[in-house]
């Protein structure tokens, strides 16, 4: 690397999203980082990356051709220095390896989602910046193996500035795209019921359990309140996710644990294509009446903030 490389701040941001969101095309970055200036600029500090070798990209074919950006090694070194990221891991992307494009459809709707809050607090004046929403957040519910975990698609930090103070939120969100069956899905509400009841035991060593202790719940270490649960569906049919969203309504009313906790943590559903603001449809925004509740179905379509 040239020892008189000095990043710009656009530059530097754009090292710390990489690093946070794994890959991001060039309208991505602009769209996040910095929408009030020109795209052009963003393509000038993206090819200074590459000659730096910082930056790897790759054509995406579709929807449309666009490059797709991502940290090489020695970016993702220099990334994880930065004290904006220091507290995250970014696992190695190899965007030219096949498996990496397989998942990519995945963390292409998970990015889409975040940039459809970041415009819509941006619109109301609200804090909530590039990098508030931190992909792929776990939290093991036992010892017994790794894949005993709630492992949200992101874990979102918003801060509402209202007429009467600031309210900060937070929320699990999962992104769903109808790849697998419903009984997966709602077993996520399963995962999240068990980490809200889980505490730990009180001496002896042992592993975690759920009912067992008076202690406060494990959750509390992490989060002074319970984040609200939002899930986000995309890629498939209309009549799909709708049919998606039943089966998570059916199954908040139908297992005790998840009824104990949808008692006191908010919960809704949305459709990707209803919050994501399009040239044709400047309104849609996560704000606007787009997300069901799952534990009250007749309830009226609203905000995320509202559920």
């Amino acid at each position: 690397m040239n020892p008189t490389f000095a990043p710009s701040a656009l530059a530097y941001m754009a090292l710390a999203a990489l690093y946070q969101h794994r890959s991001a095309t060039t309208s991505q970055l602009h769209e996040m980082l910095c929408p009030d200036k020109d795209i052009s600029y963003v393509r000038q500090q993206l090819r200074m990356l590459r000659k730096e070798e910082l930056v790897e990209a790759v054509t995406l074919r579709q929807p449309r051709t666009a490059l797709l950006h991502y940290l090489t090694d020695r970016g993702r070194s220099v990334a994880a220095e930065l004290p904006e990221v220091s507290d995250r891991t970014s696992p190695l992307q190899n965007l030219a390896d096949v498996t990496a494009r397989i998942l990519l459809p995945h963390s292409q709707a998970v990015l889409a989602a975040h940039l459809a809050f970041l415009a819509d607090a941006r619109r109301r004046g609200d804090d909530y910046g590039p990098l508030d929403w931190a992909p792929e957040t776990m939290h093991r519910l036992s010892d017994r193996s790794k894949a005993d975990a709630v492992r949200a698609d992101a874990l979102m930090r918003y801060t509402a500035n209202r007429p009467d103070g600031r309210v900060h939120l937070r929320a699990f969100v999962e992104v769903d795209r109808a790849t697998y069956g419903s009984e997966k899905l709602t077993g996520k509400l399963t995962a999240y019921a068990r980490f809200w009841q889980l505490r730990p035991f009180q001496g002896g060593g042992r592993r975690p359990t759920i009912e067992s202790s008076q202690a406060a719940p494990l959750w509390t270490e992490y989060y002074p309140k319970f984040p609200r649960l939002l899930f986000v569906f995309a890629g498939g049919s209309r009549r799909t996710m709708l049919n998606r969203i039943e089966d998570l309504q059916a199954a908040a009313g139908g297992h005790r644990r998840v009824v104990e906790m949808l008692q006191e943590v908010k919960a809704g559903a949305a459709l990707l294509e209803e919050i994501n603001p399009t040239k044709e449809r400047p309104d849609l925004s996560p704000s606007s009446p787009a997300w069901v509740s799952l534990t009250d179905p007749d309830r009226p379509a609203c905000g995320w903030m509202e559920l």
